[in-house]
């Protein structure tokens, strides 16, 4: 669930200078990685 919270906390940012625009950009990017880390261990598929 850490990974949903940094998604949201990523689409509140305001970025006003160029590091938090790569910041939001990079929580936002992790946060998308919550669909895989929710989904595969219920699927049983290991890589």
């Amino acid at each position: 669930m850490m990974v949903l919270s940094t998604f949201f906390v990523g689409l509140s940012i305001k970025g006003d200078s160029n590091s938090d625009k790569w910041l939001k950009c990079l929580m936002i990017i992790h946060g998308i990685f919550f669909i895989s880390c929710f989904i595969m261990p219920m699927t049983g598929v290991s890589i």
